[in-house]
């Protein structure tokens, strides 16, 4: 992880290695999203490919997301996950946030506020 962390911050020209944190945990992962989405006012999007999988646990800080960021958060998820994940998707819609289908949903990621968080899988956890 911080092989990753440490090969980010070179490719990125101008940018310090303080740009880039290591965050271990999903509440840990979720709490920078949450902190990231609410300093600024843009919406995040999020390319997603297990939301619909573990939304039992994330349900609870998507909420929370779209308190803090409004409705209209974009969730781009992998084609065929709509259909094949109906009642989620309309769960998640319920709360205010979009989701879509999309060929670039093949990791997990947000976007907001000049900033990118990338979450990856860390044995059970992120």
């Amino acid at each position: 992880m911080t092989a990753l962390a440490k090969d980010l911050s070179s490719s990125a020209p101008g940018a310090r290695p303080a740009e880039v944190t290591l965050v271990r945990g999903l509440d840990s992962v979720m709490g920078a999203a949450l902190a990231t989405a609410s300093s600024c006012n843009e919406r995040p999007v999020f390319l997603a490919r297990k939301v619909f999988e573990r939304l039992n646990v994330l349900l609870p800080a998507l909420k929370e997301l779209v308190r803090s960021s409004g409705p209209g958060t974009l969730v781009a998820v992998p084609k065929g996950y709509l259909e094949r994940y109906r009642q989620e998707a309309e769960e998640l819609s319920g709360y205010g946030l979009r989701v879509v289908e999309s060929d670039a949903a093949f990791l997990d990621l947000m976007v907001a506020c000049d900033t990118v968080i990338i979450g990856v899988p860390y044995g059970g956890d992120a």
